[in-house]
């Protein structure tokens, strides 16, 4: 990771180095840090223009080196921007196309040739040392997927996540994979992630280096919002943002183009966290498979497994993976939670690691999370009982007993079919508790245990009373009977189905327990209630909100117009209106920028910097929209509005077609909103009920600024009821 290239960004200087800082001070004490540096080696280049540097301390806006050969010695102007100077595809834009500069006073002057400066040629040098060459040097050639490491360059500003190529729009031949970790390191900033050229276009960068060279997967993060950052912004903002980013890029280092695409394991715990050589201590974990920058569009999946291994990751030649189960007894959601007892019998005393790790159903592994346990002595001595029905006087299988020695130390056992338990520990005094599902708990205090003695210790459990809870789960707006799935966290067994053609359920439950209620059906929200505990028999109905967005309910359909710009002309019935000029809103991307909305394929743009000087007051126009037989209407679109001094981006309504008057429902001004973003208004006010509803996306005070992109326009209603009229006649005269 290097930092600071250009020299008036202090803000990554400053970050590379508290990373430098959390990893040395988190050694041994987080065991996840610990592993990491373990398994992985580090490189921090903290001040990659240290000359420069020096100039822009005096106060300058100096972003280049200080090579006196350029623009004059003494001047203010002279130096080569270091991040246009690298060597592969340098100078390789066609002229005009900004990507660098051949005249020496400009502030992004490429050089005179490719390497030229030391700077350079010491970072080119040193990364070249430190990993093979992967890939072709050429276009088209990708990285094998299972390459390790990873190359960062620290920015500032613009709070962007960029990844190559930043010389063309091609994507990159590991494109798919860059950007999957691009959306990833995106979740924790909350930066926009995309291909470096959607910011403007670049040759001679470093990560285009690393990658094209190399095959590394290079990233540049533009951190913060200025060249000069304030501290209040850096320290409360950018530091606990970025810093998990680094970390996740470190967790990724030995499968960076495959672990991304896996879930992340998160909250990582064992019970007892000390315990007795021997023991079985209880690990927990949750994996996610959803966790990419909100809106960004990477899909998840379904968790399929999950494993663990002690003292050393799965990966490590002649190491054991055990299996974690779902706590709900199904892997069938992108987030599960996850339990497994380990066994540390064989494992010395002292501090032991594990790794945790999850699977989705693609077949993608996520990242280990770690979590330390502390073995202490062997055991001494022996508990052993049996349990037993108070009421029958039945042994009990499956009874979980626990025994604990003051405030440090739990040892759990479960019950055989024949009743009997048994807990190794150590010699003092226990209380033991007893828990099995449908018994009253129960706790025995004082249990004295001595060295090299075993001691009894029978429990007997009294049945708990059952209540019967019955309901319907039924569609919350036209009350229809719904087949659906009911969940009971704190029941066993396993999920009960209701009646299809009533929507009818019956469950028995003890009483004594709070239940969570998990109520799902295709195509809609799902619900959760919590239910007790039980004193007598209830009725509890539940009644489910449509997925709208999903719309895929049996009997539902969206109604409303759906636009996806699939191809590069106007589409059918839409419109454009140009207020001034001849410049306005396109569909094939003339720059090109690429889409940075969220969607793919093709887009709508009003691209103010590709018309230059030509003033842009543009309006794209939906067709006229008939919605008078519906009740509630929702606009959708993808966007991304990159803003520079004055532009305003607006979405405005008229129930009057063409003639308007125009309501506007979404105004941006004042500063950049940038994709990939997915917005949702709700239009019921002024669209439900009308019969020549029309909306524009206007685009206006524009001269040389930057661009507004839309995509994916849907804007109606998901509803179970079939209307006769059309939404709009698709051969109609746009207005």
């Amino acid at each position: 990771a290097m930092s600071s290239v250009h020299a008036r960004e202090y803000t990554p200087a400053e970050l590379n180095t508290r990373f430098a800082e959390y990893l040395i001070n988190h050694y041994g004490v987080d065991p996840d840090v610990t592993w990491l540096l373990d398994y992985n080696e580090v490189h921090l280049l903290l001040q990659a223009n240290p000359d420069g540097r020096k100039k822009a301390e005096t106060g300058l806006s100096w972003r280049k080196n200080t090579n006196e050969n350029y623009c004059g010695a003494t001047s203010n102007s002279r130096g080569a921007d270091l991040n246009r100077n690298y060597p592969f595809y340098w100078n390789s834009c066609d002229p005009g196309d900004g990507c660098s500069s051949g005249n020496a006073c400009d502030t992004d002057y490429r050089g005179p040739s490719a390497a030229s400066e030391p700077e350079t040629q010491a970072v080119v040098n040193y990364v070249r040392s430190q990993y093979p060459d992967l890939r072709a040097d050429d276009l088209s050639a990708a990285a094998p997927m299972t390459t390790s490491g990873l190359f960062l360059d620290l920015h500032s500003y613009s709070q962007l996540v960029l990844w190559p190529w930043g010389f063309t729009a091609t994507p990159a031949p590991n494109s798919s994979a860059l950007q999957t970790l691009g959306r990833k390191f995106a979740y924790f900033n909350n930066y926009t992630p995309q291909q470096s050229v959607g910011l403007y276009p670049t040759d001679g960068t470093t990560d285009d280096f690393a990658y094209g060279e190399l095959g590394l997967p290079a990233y540049t993060f533009e951190l913060g919002t200025n060249f000069f950052q304030d501290c209040t912004t850096f320290e409360n903002t950018i530091v606990p943002n970025n810093l998990p980013a680094l970390l996740y890029g470190l967790k990724s280092l030995r499968r960076p183009y495959q672990n991304p695409a896996g879930p992340d394991t998160l909250n990582v715990s064992v019970t007892p966290t000390s315990t007795l050589t021997g023991s079985t201590i209880t690990l927990t974990a949750t994996a996610n498979d959803t966790r990419y920058r909100s809106g960004s569009g990477e899909p998840t999946q379904n968790i399929a497994a999950a494993r663990y291994s002690l003292d050393a990751p799965s990966w490590i030649t002649g190491t054991t993976t055990y299996p974690l189960n779902a706590i709900d007894g199904a892997f069938n959601n992108p987030i599960e939670s996850l339990q497994a007892g380990v066994n540390l019998s064989g494992l010395s005393t002292g501090r032991h690691i594990i790794f945790v790790e999850s699977r989705d159903a693609n077949g993608n592994w996520g990242p280990p999370t770690a979590v330390f346990v502390w073995i202490t002595l062997a055991p001494d001595s022996t508990i052993i009982g049996t349990i037993r029905a108070q009421d029958t006087g039945n042994p009990l299988d499956g009874a979980h007993i626990s025994a604990t020695l003051g405030t440090t130390l739990t040892f759990h056992a479960t019950s055989l079919a024949n009743g009997t338990y048994q807990l190794d520990v150590l010699a003092g005094i226990y209380d033991l508790h007893a828990v099995k599902y449908g018994y009253h708990g129960t706790t025995i205090n004082a249990v004295q245990v001595q060295v090299g003695i075993t001691a009894s210790q029978d429990i007997t459990l009294t049945p708990a009373a059952f209540y019967t809870v019955t309901g319907v789960v039924s569609d919350r707006d036209t009350g229809q009977p719904l087949s659906a799935t009911i969940q009971v966290d704190g029941y066993p067994d396993a999920p009960i189905q209701t009646n299809a053609s009533t929507g009818y359920y019956s469950i028995t439950l003890a009483e004594d327990i709070a239940y969570t209620f998990q109520v799902n059906a295709m195509g809609y929200l799902p619900l959760d209630r919590s239910v007790g505990p039980l004193t007598s028999d209830r009725v509890e109905d539940f009644a489910l909100d449509v997925d709208r967005d999903a719309c895929i309910a049996p009997g539902y359909t969206f109604h409303g117009l759906h636009e996806a710009f699939t191809t590069t002309g106007t589409p059918t019935g839409w419109s454009v209106v140009n207020n001034v000029g001849s410049a306005g809103w396109r569909f094939d991307d003339p720059e090109p920028r690429g889409n940075l909305t969220g969607g793919s394929g093709n887009f709508a743009i009003a691209d103010s910097d590709y018309a230059g000087s030509e003033n842009m007051d543009t309006e794209l126009r939906t067709p006229v929209l008939n919605f008078s037989a519906l009740n509630a209407v929702t606009l959708t679109f993808k966007t991304d509005f990159y803003r520079y001094a004055s532009e305003v981006a607006d979405v405005d309504v008229s129930v009057n077609g063409a003639s308007g008057p125009w309501m506007t429902v979404w105004h941006k001004s004042g500063a950049s909103y940038r994709g990939p973003r997915t917005e949702t208004l709700d239009l019921t006010t002024q669209a439900a009920g009308q019969a020549n509803v029309m909306l524009r996306f206007r685009y206006y005070n524009a001269n040389y600024e930057w661009w507004w992109q839309v995509d994916d326009v849907e804007i109606g209603r998901c509803m179970a009821s079939v209307f006769s009229a059309p939404i709009f006649d698709p051969s109609a005269a746009a207005q």
